[in-house]
């Protein structure tokens, strides 16, 4: 599917962005990697997690058994593969879905944005019920929205062919390749945005 839509698409024009593993990405590289590499203008991928452990978090769902990051974890050579692949990567992990920092920033700009309002309830209670303020998946694809509500950085990593493990690095080292990782979300920019959505 995404070979047949790129094959219609206009040099670098096209976003992909993965939510889950990256098998199909990866198998679209091995099938056509140069068409792949004209066509896609940026790859946000959600998974990673280079800065944060399962330590982090009350519930590891997100996490292997070994503490890699799950989508990573699910097929690390695809993970490899597509990382080291030439193409624009930006990795939107849970670095900027860490539901201890995110939670409580969310809650309160949703009690305050229409706080009597049947979408700011709802988006509460789900936010109650799993746990997870930014929900990782949406996060993700905020980002194709609006990039400027994200603090980003170049950084150098490395994939463990083996379990997918995600590796800071020296600038430069031996293995390592340059990709782009969000850091930090407004959470008052992603908090509006959903109630903007839940009344459109």
């Amino acid at each position: 599917a995404l070979l047949s839509q790129l094959m219609s698409s206009e040099p670098d024009s096209v976003s992909v962005l993965c939510l889950g593993s990256l098998s199909n990405l990866d198998q679209a590289l091995s099938h056509d990697g140069d068409l792949v590499r004209e066509r896609v203008r940026n790859v946000v991928i959600m998974g990673g997690a280079v800065r944060v452990s399962p330590s982090a978090f009350h519930d590891h769902a997100f996490y292997s058994e070994d503490g890699v990051e799950f989508n990573f974890y699910y097929d690390p050579l695809a993970a490899r593969k597509v990382l080291y692949s030439g193409l624009d990567i930006t990795l939107v992990g849970l670095e900027v879905a860490n539901a201890d920092v995110a939670r409580p920033a969310l809650l309160h700009k949703l009690a305050l944005a229409q706080g009597s309002s049947l979408s700011s309830w709802l988006l509460q209670q789900l936010v109650l019920m799993f746990d997870l303020a930014p929900a990782y998946a949406a996060v993700a694809a905020f980002f194709l929205i609006r990039p400027d509500a994200f603090t980003t950085e170049q950084v150098w990593v490395s994939v463990d062919p083996q379990n997918g493990r995600v590796t800071e690095t020296a600038p430069g080292a031996e293995g390592s390749v340059l990709v782009t990782m969000a850091t930090a979300l407004d959470h008052d920019s992603y908090a509006g945005f959903l109630d903007q959505v839940m009344n459109d």
